[in-house]
């Protein structure tokens, strides 16, 4: 139920790119910089104006839940390398939950950075050395 309903909700519908830009920033957490770069992929042309590509209902919870033994059983199974980068100021998190599915990881490798959720986006020279060096990257 929650789903339909969810997917029959009006987007917004900009009348310009520049008004999404301006929507997106006053949102805040990002630098208009990189607004502009989730506006240049994010957005569509719709009658009106422009609106946003994404469903909707990406937006609301799973109904579908697994346990946390399910959890640490994917986790466990996973075995190539992984490479996890962490924004000081992202999205919070429980930390022994969080470490207890970190160390279930066969191969895993955890970097801090400092920035907000789209820090990858914001100050993408704090992230890319790290991607770099995970994948044994050299600049050429």
């Amino acid at each position: 139920e929650l789903w339909m309903k969810h997917s029959q909700k009006k987007k917004p519908v900009y009348p310009s790119i520049e008004e999404a830009i301006k929507a997106r920033t006053a949102a805040g957490d990002m630098t208009e910089a990189s607004v502009r770069t989730l506006v240049s992929r994010g957005l569509m042309e719709t009658s009106g104006g422009f609106t946003w590509r994404a469903d909707s209902r990406l937006r609301i919870d799973s109904p579908q839940r697994m346990t946390e033994e399910q959890v640490l059983s994917f986790l466990t199974a996973i075995a190539c390398p992984v490479l996890a980068i962490r924004a000081s100021h992202g999205l919070p998190f429980e930390n022994p939950l969080f470490e207890k599915r970190f160390q279930s990881l066969r191969q895993a490798e955890l970097h801090t950075v400092t920035g907000g959720h789209h820090v990858h986006l914001d100050s993408p020279e704090t992230v890319v050395p790290l991607i770099r060096t995970f994948f044994g990257l050299e600049r050429h």
